[in-house]
């Protein structure tokens, strides 16, 4: 199981969050229930928490029925994906598109495994969810993934079923026999928590419409990098921090919430790593302190209270213990931690 703090792309759930527009349904509510703040559309390559995604995901399963996970994928579901989207289009073919998948999901979520292997025939994708999700959780999961990748080979304008056999988690009341009408007769229960997908050579090596290949990314940005790389808990959770900061609710309750542990375990974890909640808040500030103030623009009042201080004198006895000097001067420079 990954040690980092889960994390995804906000645009993993835009499919979700259309389909409720779509359908009249309260988004605002949705969001917040899950402790998203914001709508995935409007910064899609924005990290969030995993556990807020996946609440979202459950919760849509109660209110809206077991298959929504299928329900909610369009024709143009791939492309709303960000950047995984683009780089997925960019593969030209569902074969390359499935190539890059296995070596972007890292950039895309911290939690999350693909693996496509070759077999007589075509090649089978596996995708698994290295966090402990209950059954119902995990199977509107899995079939949200195998219907975008229906999607995307759907995309190449195959005329037929692109997709053979599928192993998904059984709902643990209604099974699987109710994704059959949206997935085909070849579904059945998976015998361990992944999922599987058979995808065959005659829909594999076709190319993408031109429409979609247009659509398509080459190469990841700068700022597209494997989120789990160090193997540290307090690197991912510097994100999440971060992204807190964004609208001004930081706190380690809320962060505890998020990471799927306990209060007390998450401070365990941070300790064993030699750091604390508020260290990594305080650091978090500072970066932004200095975004900000460097700009030379923004008013210190205006500042203090975006990142979440309650007065004024406060920011500043925070900023001279930074840098050693009052944040008037520095935003005068224009700078931050200058000679």
């Amino acid at each position: 199981m990954s040690s980092a703090f889960p994390l995804v792309r906000a645009a993993d759930i835009s499919p979700f969050v259309r389909w409720q527009h779509d359908n009249g349904r309260p988004i605002d509510e949705l969001l917040q229930q899950a402790g998203l703040a914001d709508a995935p559309w409007e910064v899609p390559d924005q990290l969030v928490a995993l556990t807020g995604v996946l609440a979202c995901m459950k919760t849509m399963g109660r209110q809206e029925g077991p298959d929504i996970g299928c329900r909610v994928v369009s024709d143009t579901s791939i492309a709303e994906l960000g950047e995984l989207g683009a780089l997925l289009l960019g593969g030209g073919t569902p074969r390359g598109a499935l190539k890059r998948l296995c070596a972007a999901i890292s950039g895309h979520s911290t939690h999350e495994v693909f693996s496509v292997v070759a077999v007589q025939g075509g090649v089978i994708v596996s995708e698994q969810m290295t966090l402990d999700l209950d059954a119902a959780t995990l199977h509107i999961v899995q079939q949200y993934v195998a219907t975008l990748i229906r999607s995307l080979c759907k995309l190449t304008g195959y005329p037929g079923e692109p997709l053979g056999r599928i192993e998904i988690t059984p709902h643990p009341e209604f099974g699987v026999a109710h994704l059959a009408s949206k997935l085909g007769q070849r579904i059945v229960p998976a015998r361990s928590g992944r999922l599987t997908v058979f995808v065959p050579d005659a829909v594999l090596d076709r190319p993408l419409l031109m429409s979609a290949r247009g659509a398509g990314l080459q190469h990841p940005s700068k700022d597209w990098r494997p989120l789990r790389a160090e193997g540290r808990f307090e690197t991912t959770a510097r994100h999440f921090i971060r992204a807190m900061l964004d609208d001004g609710a930081a706190s380690v309750e809320r962060f505890a919430k998020a990471s799927g542990l306990s209060l007390r375990t998450v401070q365990r974890r941070l300790a064993a790593e030699e750091t604390t909640f508020s260290k990594l808040l305080d650091d978090a500030r500072r970066e932004r302190a200095q975004e900000l103030l460097s700009a030379g623009s923004a008013r210190i009042g205006a500042v203090a209270g975006e990142l979440g201080y309650t007065s004024h004198s406060a920011f500043v006895r925070a900023v001279r213990r930074w840098e050693g000097r009052p944040p008037m001067q520095l935003r005068l420079r224009g700078r931050i931690g200058g000679g």
